[in-house]
């Protein structure tokens, strides 16, 4: 389920799809600078909005347990670069303060929210309307080859869930074969990359081939539907709850 469009009939997935770019950005960037109180209540907002947009939150959070080693790393990480003034009356040795595991874990939980929030968008988004958001984004800087661009990020977000799906039948058919007894070994590992570069490469060469097949081209019109005037309104209100987290209430105690 990672990253993959899941299609359902919500608020969510009819909101245009430009609004929902401009939202996803503003809330990552502003994620960054939030204080403890509002990253809870971005949390609260984040489960109502995967209730919202209806989607399976059991695998989902099934497949969000793969981004745990990630933060673990960054746990580890922070805890043990962020050090406080040590006084006369620390020790010396003292590597990992509480304050440095407080930091840490403020770290990873803003995160866990920008991947949560990147999942969703990829939920309740088309690929072919995130692609051609991207080139009407992209089509306002000069000089940029926008359609190109957007069609590479695009297939380069479509081409990862792909390569987990292709990974998983790998190993399940590695497993079929008893062939997970050496998954372990440098044997199985050589096995499975090849298997997987394998599949990679064919894949890489299909999707060239659908493109070329379908007449693709560059100085096609971008086709988008007009946003409502609702759809900019719950744009507004998400962008002004963003700006407000960071620069609104700067006293709040973190």
């Amino acid at each position: 389920m990672k990253l993959h469009y899941v299609p359902r009939d919500s608020v969510l997935h009819r909101w245009e799809c430009r609004c929902k770019l401009f939202a996803i950005l503003t809330v990552s960037i502003s994620l960054i600078h939030m204080s403890t109180p509002w990253l809870a209540l971005f949390s609260l907002l984040l489960a109502a909005a995967f209730v919202l947009a209806r989607l399976p939150l059991h695998p989902l959070l099934r497949d969000f347990r793969h981004w745990l080693w990630l933060l673990l790393i960054v746990f580890g990480a922070h805890a043990l670069l962020r050090q406080e003034t040590l006084s006369a009356a620390q020790p010396a040795s003292a590597v990992i303060s509480p304050a440095g595991i407080l930091s840490a874990a403020v770290v990873c939980w803003k995160l866990a929210l920008i991947i949560l929030y990147g999942i969703l968008f990829t939920s309740v988004t088309r690929p072919r309307e995130m692609q051609n958001a991207l080139a009407w984004l992209l089509g306002l800087v000069p000089c940029v080859p926008a359609r190109r661009v957007a069609t590479m990020l695009t297939l380069t977000i479509r081409f990862f869930p792909l390569l987990l799906d292709q990974s998983e039948e790998i190993r399940m058919a590695m497993q079929s074969r008893c062939g997970n007894r050496s998954m372990k070994s440098f044997r199985g590992a050589r096995y499975f990359t090849l298997s997987l570069f394998r599949q990679s490469l064919i894949r890489c060469d299909e999707i060239a081939c659908a493109l070329a097949a379908r007449g693709y081209r560059e100085d096609l019109p971008i086709r988008l539907t007009r946003p409502r005037p609702l759809h900019f309104a719950a744009l507004a209100a998400v962008m002004g709850m963003a700006m407000l987290s960071v620069w609104g209430l700067p006293d709040w105690p973190a």
